[in-house]
């Protein structure tokens, strides 16, 4: 008998959304992605990451340049003043795909979502954390480096059905 365990780039890349059950990944400086995007909304996206400095001797304390993450207009400063990538979506339905390189230190990556009206929407710290304005969930970890978001602000009617935008993610 012969086993083949030989797991492929996207399954290795997904290793750390398995295991903390996060929308993000863990790159190294220099990793190129290939960034593929499909959307049906009403807004004109931008999709953005930034890195997470995480804690994991304190319970995986996330903060952005060295700002702790929460529902405050001080971290939405530091994401905006810390993303490295960025990409825009065309009006209505379409697709699109580019390449990325990380030009950040190696650490998590996560996706940040500014819609159309401006809100920052990203990555929850906990179910019961999120540092996002309006206190709900805006991104969907659909597995395997596949994410949907949500770019309505929940007090504007969002539907939730995180396919206002959805993002995969595989190594190049």
């Amino acid at each position: 008998a012969s086993a083949n365990n030989t797991l492929d780039s996207s399954v290795m890349l997904a290793a750390s959304q398995r295991d903390t059950d996060q929308s993000w990944v863990y790159l190294t400086k220099g990793s190129q992605l290939k960034v593929d995007l499909a959307w049906s909304g009403d807004y004109v996206n931008t999709l953005h990451f930034v890195r997470l400095d995480v804690d994991p001797s304190d319970s995986g304390h996330l903060s952005v340049a060295g700002v702790d993450y929460g529902n405050t207009d001080a971290f939405r400063m530091a994401v905006r003043n810390s993303w490295e990538f960025s990409t825009s979506q065309g009006h209505s339905t379409g697709t699109a795909s580019t390449t990325w390189t990380v030009q950040g230190d190696d650490g998590y990556y996560a996706p940040v979502l500014v819609s159309g009206k401006g809100d920052i929407w990203m990555v929850e710290n906990t179910p019961a954390a999120t540092a996002n304005a309006d206190g709900y969930q805006h991104i969907r970890n659909f597995g395997a480096n596949t994410f949907g978001f949500e770019d309505m602000h929940a007090y504007a009617g969002a539907d939730f059905d995180y396919n206002d935008m959805v993002l995969k993610l595989s190594l190049v």
